[in-house]
């Protein structure tokens, strides 16, 4: 998948942003995951609120979950368990049997969508675990580095109402004509509703 994506990604993407050499499979990894490729990375934000937007966008019969996790607790387990600190990805992340290995990164380079979103990424060593049991086996019992939020379904709307008060909607954290075409879907469903 990351061969081909490279072999057409610079048609859309701005050269600065797209990773100059195969060996930074993070980079390109975090580029690929944000234009819908399936990838090792599980999606992260900084921002509270953009969090409880993807917990609410979608599926409506079915209640959200924002998930909530202390990226610098869990390097420091993975350094303290594994040695690792965030070089010699490659090696580490592929073909590897470290099974609670689990890193945050921020990437290097982010593209406007990262930055719209306040995008972070975590990658475990198996990519069949759960993210969350992996990183409760790496840091231990007593030691709370996740937590979850419940939206009940029923409040989603309001959440996504509330959310498009503050700014918070497609077109805002997907720069470009997909987030306007989807921030119209977004209020059509929204006035639909009052």
């Amino acid at each position: 998948m990351q061969r081909l994506f490279r072999l057409e990604a610079h048609n859309f993407i701005e050269p600065p942003i797209l990773p100059s050499h195969t060996k930074h499979i993070e980079l390109w990894w975090s580029v690929m995951q944000h234009y819908g490729v399936a990838t090792r990375l599980l999606d992260w934000s900084a921002s509270p609120y953009v969090a409880a937007y993807f917990a609410v966008v979608t599926l409506s019969d079915c209640d959200g979950v924002i998930w909530i996790s202390h990226p610098h607790s869990v390097q420091e387990q993975a350094k303290a368990v594994h040695g690792f600190d965030g070089s010699s990805f490659v090696d580490r992340f592929i073909d590897t049997n470290d099974c609670t290995l689990t890193w945050f990164f921020e990437p290097a380079v982010k593209t406007d969508r990262m930055l719209a979103q306040q995008g972070w990424f975590s990658v475990c060593a198996n990519p069949l675990r759960d993210h969350a049991a992996t990183i409760a086996e790496l840091t231990g019992p007593g030691v709370e580095t996740m937590q979850a939020i419940i939206i009940p379904s029923g409040l989603k709307r309001e959440f996504l109402r509330q959310l498009n008060f503050m700014n918070i909607t497609a077109r805002s954290i997907f720069p470009g004509l997909e987030g306007l075409g989807a921030s119209i879907q977004e209020y059509l469903l929204l006035e639909a509703s009052s």
